[in-house]
């Protein structure tokens, strides 16, 4: 199974690298956002909130429009994922410890906070 942010999902669909344009693209066997079967929805990416939790049991992802075997969609994003030079954490804290948090955070070399 693949479960993943919102934020994280849309990175990857929107990396052109690995869907070109009108030729990849992906099925899936079941579809849940914040753990509600989407399955027969037409979901919408754009919508995908950054800190929706998506998961999806099984999955293909077709190369080419001809494709009729593809690869799995978990593998696929696996391969993505390797060779990210960057990463997201998404932290849910109080109001008052939103500023602390932010400053610390900007004490790490090349982080930045994202709100």
């Amino acid at each position: 199974m693949l479960k993943v942010s919102g934020l994280e999902f849309k990175q990857f669909l929107n990396d052109p690298k690995f869907w070109v344009d009108h030729q990849t693209w992906y099925e899936f066997d079941s579809f849940y956002v914040n753990d509600t079967d989407r399955t027969d929805d037409d979901v919408d990416h754009d919508e995908l909130l950054p800190t929706d939790v998506i998961k999806i049991e099984a999955g293909t992802v077709h190369l080419t429009d001809s494709d009729t075997e593809g690869v799995s969609l978990n593998s696929y994003f696996k391969k993505w994922k390797k060779l990210q030079t960057e990463g997201y954490v998404l932290v849910k804290l109080k109001k008052k410890d939103i500023e602390p948090f932010k400053l610390h955070v900007k004490t790490f070399k090349n982080a930045s906070v994202v709100s």
